[in-house]
């Protein structure tokens, strides 16, 4: 057993990942098994109390459901989250409001009400909110896939902020042991941010590319806008033979999509950088950016943790926790690399945009 504040550290997230591991199907039959322990129970003891003889197979029957219980609980894993407000009637009225008193407000956030914590104020992206998130589930369709359907299996179709007539842009990130994609749309004045892969170790760029055309393959416009910039050229650790560049394209080419390269030149300076995605945030933009929240669950913790590292040079973001092993408690995917393709991305659509048949005219990139 596992017990915990909300963290409110990156590195101290290791154990939300249980949520993952949880099977909802076998921890709903342990507690159908346990209810029928409860009722054969009562039916015995109803029996003994009126005197009547106990039939031997329901003691047999007893028995059996409690060894399948134990064999189910030997492989479960439960994952709760429960606020302290749930335990209100124990506590009382008065102790919720002494914590309130005493605690400082993320303390009260993490340790009473159990809320996962927000942007850090003095991050790199400070000014990202709980409302950049939304929420886009196509219930039309999970309708019509009744209630026996697995999360891990759902593709684009079940998103409903996806526009399938229109192209989808990407940012990636390039590293010996993770590799990212973060995938959007812009629409208006907003950039959708509708989903981030990940590949780690030995899984690479073409294994993540694929993952992507699978989740993609019901896209009726299979124009990728690849937005890359001087780290893509030249150099390559994540495969073999060819620059990054190329195997992006030859991937995407070799799933029958079409590519539209989109060069940025040289990474932006940092501080440049910084001003123009908080800009962003902040509607000083043109774009704003939105994320898709069930669809970038692991992108928006390594944002909302992305800390600032001040130098003789000035500031960047803090990348001091990228060249090291990866362990339970610090995962490759709560790191930057996500968030230097979403930078790619937003920067590639803010200062490049690209126009398609759906909103003026196909004119390739501008």
């Amino acid at each position: 057993m596992i017990l915990s504040d909300m963290p409110q550290t990156t590195k101290g997230s290791w154990f939300l990942h249980y949520k993952d591991k949880m099977d909802a199907e076998l921890i709903a039959t342990i507690e159908g098994t346990v209810y029928e322990i409860w009722r054969t129970k009562e039916r015995i003891r109803s029996l003994n109390a009126n005197g009547k003889p106990v039939p031997a197979h329901l003691k047999g029957y007893l028995r059996r459901l409690d060894r399948n219980l134990n064999k189910m609980r030997s492989v479960a894993v439960y994952y709760r989250e429960y606020s302290s407000i749930e335990n209100l009637q124990l506590l009382g009225e008065n102790y919720i409001k002494q914590m309130k008193r005493d605690l400082t407000p993320l303390t009260f956030q993490t340790s009473i009400l159990c809320q996962r914590i927000g942007i850090a104020k003095d991050g790199f992206y400070s000014s990202m909110r709980e409302a950049h998130k939304y929420d886009a589930n196509d219930n039309q369709y999970l309708d019509t896939l009744g209630y026996d359907y697995d999360f891990a299996t759902l593709d684009a179709r079940a998103d409903a902020d996806v526009d399938p007539d229109a192209p989808i842009c990407i940012g990636m990130d390039y590293n010996a042991n993770i590799n990212w994609i973060v995938a959007g749309q812009p629409r208006d004045r907003r950039l959708n941010v509708i989903k981030s892969f990940y590949v780690k170790f030995e899984r690479k760029i073409p294994a993540l590319i694929d993952d992507f055309c699978r989740y993609y393959a019901t896209h009726r416009n299979k124009t990728v806008v690849f937005y890359f910039d001087a780290t893509a050229l030249g150099s390559n650790y994540a495969v073999n033979d060819q620059d990054f560049r190329w195997w992006v394209v030859h991937e995407f080419e070799r799933h029958g999509w079409t590519v539209e390269a989109v060069y940025l030149g040289n990474p932006m300076r940092k501080e440049e950088k910084y001003l123009l995605i908080n800009q962003a945030f902040a509607g000083k933009q043109r774009l704003m950016p939105f994320f898709n929240r069930s669809n970038n669950e692991d992108l928006i913790l390594a944002i909302q943790s992305a800390g600032v590292r001040r130098g003789r040079n000035g500031f960047d973001k803090d990348k001091s926790g990228e060249k090291l092993a990866e362990s339970e408690e610090d995962l490759l995917e709560h790191r930057t690399d996500g968030t230097d393709a979403f930078d790619t991305l937003y920067i590639g659509c803010e200062k490049f945009p690209y126009r398609d048949a759906f909103n003026l005219s196909m004119s390739g990139v501008l």
